[in-house]
């Protein structure tokens, strides 16, 4: 994102720019590996982290 021409980071800049992505995301890794970063697993039950294609878990009805 360019935050002078883009305040609201709404136009996605890394397919315009795949080298200077590639490069930030081989900073990010490097990074991550220094400080032992250790990356949150998805959870399946939250529908943020479920890709598109992915069945839904099947929910418990309450009994009354």
């Amino acid at each position: 994102y360019s935050l002078r021409e883009d305040i609201g980071e709404k136009n996605n800049l890394a397919k315009t720019h795949p080298e200077k992505a590639a490069e930030l995301h081989a900073k990010m890794k490097a990074w991550r590996s220094e400080v032992g970063a250790v990356m949150p697993k998805p959870n399946k039950d939250n529908p943020a982290d479920r890709s598109p294609d992915a069945p839904r878990a099947k929910r418990k009805k309450k009994q009354q």
